[in-house]
C-alpha cells in the first residue's frame, strides 16, 4: 500500500478518492494517506467486510481503532 503524509493534502483531495466511479480509494489514518485501489477488500467505494464503516475518500482513525486488525 502506497502512504503519504497528510500533511500537504486537503480534505477535500481525499474525499475526492471516493473509490466511486473510476476514482482511486485513499484512505487517511493517524494523519498517513493509504492508496488502497488495489486491495480486493476495498468495492465500490467501501472496505467490504466492514460493512459501510470504512469507506474510501476520508480519515479513518477512529473506524480503524475498533477493527480487528488494530493490536
Amino acid at each position: 500500500t502506497n502512504s503519504q503524509q497528510t500533511s500537504s493534502m486537503s480534505v477535500s483531495d481525499l474525499a475526492k478518492n471516493n473509490g466511486l466511479d473510476g476514482a482511486k480509494c485513499w484512505v487517511a489514518v493517524n494523519d498517513v494517506v493509504y492508496d488502497a485501489s488495489s486491495n480486493s477488500q476495498w468495492r465500490n467505494g467501501q472496505h467490504t467486510p466492514s460493512r459501510g464503516q470504512a469507506k474510501c475518500g476520508e480519515d479513518l482513525t477512529n473506524v480503524i481503532s475498533r477493527s480487528p486488525h488494530f493490536a
